[in-house]
C-alpha cells in the first residue's frame, strides 16, 4: 500500500501545529517550506512530513495529557540497540 500524504491547509486554530512550526524552525533552526498531514493512527498522535530544502522529515505531536511519549522513545531505543529498523529521533520536546 502507498502511503497517502495531503497538503494542509494551515489555520490559526491549530495552535498545536503552530507550536510544532515554531519549534521546529525557531528551537530547531530548521527551515519549513512545505507540511504534508501523513496517515494517522488509532491515538491521539498526528503526524506531518516536514519539507525543506535538504529533503523532509516525520514530525510527530502527541499532546501531553493523552499520549505517553516516553514509552515510545524507551521502545524505539530498545529496538535500535536489539539492530531493528526504528525511525531516528533527532529531537524531542
Amino acid at each position: 500500500m502507498t502511503p497517502c500524504f495531503y497538503k494542509m491547509s494551515l489555520s490559526n486554530s491549530d495552535s498545536r501545529l503552530t507550536e510544532l512550526l515554531n519549534w521546529l524552525q525557531n528551537d530547531l533552526e530548521l527551515p519549513v517550506t512545505n507540511v504534508l498531514k501523513a496517515a494517522s493512527d488509532a491515538s491521539f498522535r498526528r503526524y506531518f512530513r516536514i519539507f525543506n530544502a535538504n529533503g523532509s522529515y516525520i514530525a510527530m505531536d502527541a499532546p501531553p495529557g493523552l499520549e505517553n511519549t516516553a514509552s515510545f522513545i524507551r521502545i524505539a531505543t530498545l529496538f535500535k540497540s536489539a539492530q531493528l529498523r526504528t525511525p531516528e529521533i533527532f529531537a524531542r520536546n
